[in-house]
């Protein structure tokens, strides 16, 4: 107990300690990318076996089997994107705790982006937009469910995550700012100027995007001097009211 004591206090100790703990991470990483792949593999073949028999299923489309048989589809689609989610998360040097939370939802059968969301929010916030930027680059058909979760579950964070993405991929930044007003008009703004500070290229894409979008008066009004005054994007201010 003595030897160890003095291992400890003189230093002896850390580093197969260190060891210890990245050995355990590394494993966990592991761990959660190894159920994400295999819920994707096992629910690509689900889906692939539903589709092939869905014909002679829905001869009647109101049939329970029918309905069943779409209910496990969409189930299925979900399970997808949150094990798609996962694995992009999963590059990001979470800690260990984090890790492990992930191969919870990872296993759970209901888990939803949003809940995959909300916790890397509230326990690797600062990781949120370089993962969402990956899913963007690796997962491009899920970005659409990703950011309806963040602009509904941490519109705090939207900007940050639009900037990111539009980064990544500046072809996005259109579609990334129809899909964050489509859920939430009240963030139009911090959307746009996000998404030019990335892009400014994109302007007018972006204003086809949105021109039929329902915002109120007071966003119409500060998008328009935000379009106007170009500088106050690059300086990330977003505009009030004259």
């Amino acid at each position: 107990m003595i030897i160890a004591k003095h291992w400890f206090e003189s230093g002896k100790m850390l580093k197969p300690i260190s060891i210890v703990f990245a050995s355990f991470a590394a494993f966990s990483t592991f761990a959660v990318a190894s159920i994400a792949s295999a819920n994707i593999a096992e629910d690509t073949g689900l889906i692939a076996q539903l589709n092939a028999n869905l014909a002679a299923i829905c001869v009647d489309e109101t049939s329970a089997a029918c309905v069943d048989a779409h209910i496990q589809i969409s189930a299925a689609q979900n399970r997808i994107a949150v094990a798609q989610l996962i694995n992009a998360a999963k590059n990001s040097n979470l800690n260990v705790a984090v890790l492990a939370q992930l191969e919870l939802l990872a296993s759970g059968p209901t888990s939803t982006i949003a809940d995959v969301v909300g916790l890397l929010a509230t326990t690797a916030s600062g990781s949120l937009a370089s993962i969402i930027a990956d899913v963007a680059v690796l997962h491009p058909a899920i970005l659409n469910q990703v950011l309806t979760a963040v602009a509904t579950e941490t519109p705090q964070l939207l900007a940050s995550v639009v900037g990111a993405v539009v980064t990544a991929v500046p072809s996005l930044a259109a579609n990334v700012v129809q899909a964050v007003v489509a859920v939430t008009p009240s963030l139009a703004v911090q959307a746009v100027q996000a998404a030019l500070i990335a892009a400014p290229q994109a302007l007018d894409d972006i204003l086809e995007a949105i021109i039929n979008a329902d915002l109120s008066q007071e966003i119409q009004q500060q998008l328009a001097e935000l379009i106007d005054n170009p500088s106050t994007a690059a300086l990330g201010v977003i505009p009030t009211p004259s």
